[in-house]
């Protein structure tokens, strides 16, 4: 009984740790071969330096999706927004970003123009010409064309880089956390690398782009003249308006362009900008898998979440989903559960003896241990027998914690009374009289119910007297505490967990008698 308790409290201040770490900003990491040690990676700024953009001219194309608002000043984006799943329109584009992210540094100003449902910014200087379409080819891509033209007489070497400057912007409610929820990512040599340190990389770069804990905006196709990526940090705005700053991370690709003269080159680029939905990123290619952060136990991630977009397919609604899948978990683990049950059963059977034995040795330790090795052997009972169960859903539920945490799908997706499985549950926020209640003011029912069924399940268990026992009956308490800001998808998990546990506990009791 003290070893399945101290188990139980390790994996509470675990998961407490996991939720307030996972996704806190990456130590740098240990990179080699094609990282290149820079105290202060160069920006290419040709003719002069990058200052602070403010005003410019702008003309913006549209989807259903995606308004695009290209500026004057670089010829990239002073505004990329994105239509959520509640109709709110989230810009991508951080305030003050400088230069504008996608734009083809270097350059100067650009002059725009439309044709059709194509934007066109041009721009030339001594000896060359440079012209940008911006188009969509559905709603939720965009491409870029960049025709280059030397029209000088000698050989050219165009230095070219473009990127993501200024971190990634979100929705007003997730601003608090997207500092840490910043990653930029890139495919380097054919792996997709996500835990990127400041400095430059060199290889053959592929996909490349920004994410937050929701939404990306991915090149597709960087341009085949792309062979360096600069990763550095940058202070801006955490929003406009807002006077704070924040240091966000930022992605410059870079490559060189060689045209003799009368020659030119066209540079084909794609982007995607919007939600990090699983299904969709993975349509376009497997590869965009591997940018979700879901930590070590990511593969599990990945398939409880693949099987939650499989169950919500047949039963239309997520919060039915995650109930279905805990009890495909509960029979997958029955067999290993109920042999965890009879033992605790039979440990619960020979704790009046254990006492007794403990009152009689407590001046000789070691014969105490021997006697209760003795008597364990003659129950045929594993004092470790209890502890299995636990310690194997603890990775079922880090993994799930991080794929609920992040998943688009489950965001704004409604069970019952919660309207977003994504948060955490607020129903009493918007009651009167309860809101102003300390500490479940904030929430909701459901983490209440969570500790009703677990109080449930201990009382099930039983406890042996004294400490053991006022700790048994604590730990319904501090679970609800703790799963009061935890995502309601995942409470609702564990709620469910909970009451399959009791009923199959139950009909275990009463079928042993």
């Amino acid at each position: 009984m003290e070893l399945r308790l101290f188990v139980a409290v390790a994996i509470s201040l675990l998961i407490l740790m996991v939720f307030q770490q996972s996704y806190a900003p990456l130590p740098p990491a240990d990179e080699t071969g094609a990282l290149i040690e820079e105290e202060a990676p160069v920006r290419r700024t040709g003719e002069g330096p990058v200052k602070e953009i403010i005003t410019g001219d702008t003309l913006t194309i549209e989807t259903k999706s995606i308004l695009a608002e290209v500026n004057s000043l670089g010829g990239g984006f002073s505004r990329l927004c994105i239509i959520d799943k509640d109709g709110e329109i989230i810009n991508l584009v951080q305030a003050d970003s400088s230069p504008y992210p996608l734009s083809l540094q270097g350059f100067g100003n650009w002059d725009l123009s439309c044709s059709g449902e194509t934007l066109i910014a041009t721009t030339s200087g001594e000896g060359y010409s440079l012209k940008r379409s911006f188009y969509f080819t559905d709603e939720k891509k965009l491409n870029i064309e960049t025709l280059i033209r030397n029209e000088g007489t000698g050989e050219v070497a165009f230095d070219l880089a473009t990127g993501w400057n200024g971190g990634l912007g979100t929705s007003p409610e997730l601003e608090k956390d997207n500092l840490r929820d910043n990653r930029p990512f890139m495919q380097l040599n054919g792996r997709m690398r996500k835990k990127l340190s400041e400095g430059s990389y060199v290889g053959e770069i592929g996909m490349a782009g920004m994410l937050n804990r929701y939404f990306t905006v991915i090149l597709l196709q960087p341009g085949d003249f792309i062979n360096k990526a600069d990763i550095r940090k940058a202070s801006t705005k955490k929003s406009f308006g807002s006077a704070s700053q924040q240091v966000f991370p930022e992605i410059s690709l870079s490559g060189e362009v060689i045209l003799g003269p009368g020659e030119e080159k066209l540079i084909e680029q794609e982007v995607y900008a919007g939600l990090k939905e699983y299904s969709y990123l993975k349509a376009i290619d497997k590869n965009l898998t591997d940018i979700f952060a879901f930590g070590f136990f990511g593969f599990l991630s990945k398939f409880f979440l693949n099987m939650l977009i499989f169950l919500n397919l047949i039963f239309g609604n997520h919060g039915v989903a995650i109930i279905i899948l805990t009890l495909l978990l509960q029979i997958v683990m029955f067999p290993l559960n109920a042999k965890s049950f009879k033992s605790m059963n039979a440990m619960n059977a020979i704790q009046p003896k254990l006492l007794k034995l403990r009152e009689k040795y407590e001046s000789d330790p070691q014969r105490m241990n021997e006697e209760m090795l003795a008597l364990y052997k003659k129950h045929n009972v594993s004092p470790l027998g209890g502890c299995l169960p636990m310690l194997l859903q603890f990775p079922i539920f880090i993994s799930l914690l991080t794929m609920l945490r992040s998943s688009t799908e489950l965001r704004y997706s409604s069970f019952l009374w919660i309207s977003d499985l994504a948060r955490a549950d607020s129903l009493f926020a918007a009651i009167p009289g309860l809101s102003s209640i300390p500490i479940i003011g904030k929430g909701g029912p459901l983490p209440l119910l969570m500790g009703g069924a677990m109080f449930l399940q201990q009382r099930m268990m039983g406890a042996t007297e004294g400490p053991q026992k006022t700790m048994a009956y604590m730990m319904p308490i501090i679970f609800t505490l703790m799963f009061m800001n935890f995502p309601a998808g995942l409470v609702l998990y564990w709620l469910s967990n909970s009451i399959f546990t009791f009923i199959t506990q139950y009909s275990i009791r009463r079928k042993s008698g």
